[in-house]
This record gives C-alpha cells, sequence and structure tokens, in this order.
C-alpha cells in the first residue's frame, strides 16, 4: 500500500541552469542518478530517461541515431529506440557511457541492496512479488541484463512497499560519487563544502555524523573498528548515521563538572 505521507516529487525543470548545485557536466538533468532528493524517486523511469537522454544528445551533437547506433557498436539500436521497442540495461549502460553519463546498474544493484537491507525484505520475495521470479535478485547480481520496463516495474513495487522514511534512508545510500566531490551531499554549490547537517536531513555520511558531534572522522571509524560508538546502518557500501542515534550515544557523556563522572547522571552510560 503507497505511504500516504509521500511528498509531491520535485519539478524536473527547477533543475536546470548550471546555478543549480545538483547540475554539473558529468550528468543531465534527466539522469536518474540526480533523483535522490525527493522519496519518490523510485517512479522514475530509467526507460523514459534514457531515451530522453539519447534524443537530447543527439540533438546537442548533431548525431544521426544511426551513427550513434554505431558508436555503440549496435546497428539495431537506432530502430528500436525510434519504434519504441524495449532496451535492454547492458545496452542503455553502453550508450550512456558514450554520452559521458553514469551507468544504470551500478545505481539499480545499490537500490535493490539497499532496499533489502533496510526493508528486510527477503531477496526471494521482491523477486517473486515484483516479476514472479525467485531468483531474479540473484541472477540480477550474477549479470542479468533485464529490460530496462522490467527495472522501472521493479523500482516501482519497492516504491510501493516502502514508508518514507526508508525511502529517504534508501536514497541517502545511493548517492552518486560526484554528489560527494562536489559537496553537492549537503546541497552546497559547485566546490563548496557541505554545511553541517540538519535535523530535516535524518541520515548522514561518517563526514556529516563527525562534524554534528563535533569529533573526528578517524575516530567514528575507529569506533565502529572496536565497538563503543554510536549505532550505524551499513547501506550496501555505505555507511550512515541517525541524527537520533548520535544524540543517544552523546547523552550518557554529558558532564557538569571536571569531577563529575557521570554516574550522577540519570542516563548513565553502560
Amino acid at each position: 500500500m503507497p505511504d500516504p505521507e509521500t511528498h509531491a516529487a520535485p519539478d524536473p525543470g527547477a533543475l536546470s541552469g548550471c546555478c543549480c548545485p545538483l547540475m554539473f557536466c558529468v550528468m543531465t538533468r534527466t539522469h536518474p542518478w540526480i533523483e535522490r532528493i525527493s522519496d519518490r524517486f523510485f517512479e522514475v523511469s530509467f526507460d523514459a530517461a534514457f531515451r530522453r537522454t539519447v534524443r537530447r544528445f543527439l540533438k546537442r551533437r548533431g548525431m544521426s541515431a544511426h551513427a550513434f547506433g554505431a558508436a555503440v557498436n549496435d546497428p539495431t539500436l537506432a530502430s528500436r529506440l525510434s519504434e519504441g521497442r524495449p532496451i535492454r540495461l547492458d545496452t542503455a549502460d553502453k550508450a550512456l557511457a558514450i554520452m559521458g553519463e553514469p551507468g544504470l546498474r551500478g545505481l539499480y544493484l545499490q537500490e535493490i541492496e539497499g532496499y533489502l537491507q533496510i526493508t528486510g525484505t527477503k531477496a526471494y520475495v521482491l523477486g517473486l512479488e515484483a516479476v514472479g521470479d525467485r531468483s531474479y535478485v540473484r541472477r540480477l547480481r550474477e549479470g542479468l541484463s533485464p529490460y530496462l520496463g522490467n527495472i522501472d516495474k521493479v523500482r516501482k513495487w519497492m516504491g510501493a512497499h516502502s514508508t518514507r522514511d526508508q525511502r529517504r534512508a534508501i536514497g541517502a545510500a545511493t548517492l552518486h560519487q560526484s554528489w560527494f566531490r562536489l559537496g553537492v551531499d549537503g546541497h552546497a554549490g559547485h566546490g563548496q563544502a557541505a554545511p553541517a547537517a540538519s535535523h530535516e536531513q535524518r541520515y548522514l555520511s561518517t563526514k556529516q555524523a563527525a562534524k554534528y558531534l563535533g569529533v573526528s572522522r578517524k575516530k567514528l571509524d575507529r569506533l565502529r573498528t572496536e565497538g563503543g560508538g554510536p549505532a550505524y546502518y551499513k547501506l550496501g557500501s555505505s555507511v550512515r548515521y541517525r541524527i537520533e542515534d548520535l544524540d543517544e550515544w552523546a547523552r550518557p557523556r554529558r558532564r557538569l563538572s571536571t569531577s563529575d563522572d557521570g554516574t550522577s547522571d540519570t542516563d548513565t552510560e553502560k
């Protein structure tokens, strides 16, 4: 059942122009990687976004569809695009690489893994209920190249079977690495440092969590290894902290004086 608290998706037109912190040379504004700012990003169609990206690339370059197909080493690509026939994931990623855009496979796999971990859904359940194939996730991990329309179907299913907070956590875990390089994870401008986290941003990177607590990033890295640090989430290859968990970890360390060992506080550290 869809989450009734879901907010409206952002206006794509608001993302245009070089002054927008979500725009940089590597990605067009139609690319699904940039849709992490909305908890409705699962509704963004990979298939439609890919076709729009190709059309705009060809128009910008003055390139024919047949020449583009030859560049991708797929002579039938032009006719499949013009006739609206299905496109496979690997074909789309080859074409995106030619256009200088990030591929979709990495994003899709990260979304799948993040969804499974955050919602607690079993892989076979997702495959069985979304596309009628209980081995779908396993085969995808092994290199399956589904049609983009099939991927859209799975992503819509994940969106409909997750809460707003869960979708936001998945979105935070699937930010493209270019965002972090440019400081976009904090919604800063080009090359600016990410600002301190606000309470509206509930899932923080290690760097943001360290800044929130006023400690070094190395300390949080060490505490994750040795134990004794704040609770965190492992979402694929990404580490994320919730502000509530950071506050809970810091609370027992509250002191009233230099002679206070913490035992006088009602929230003593265990």
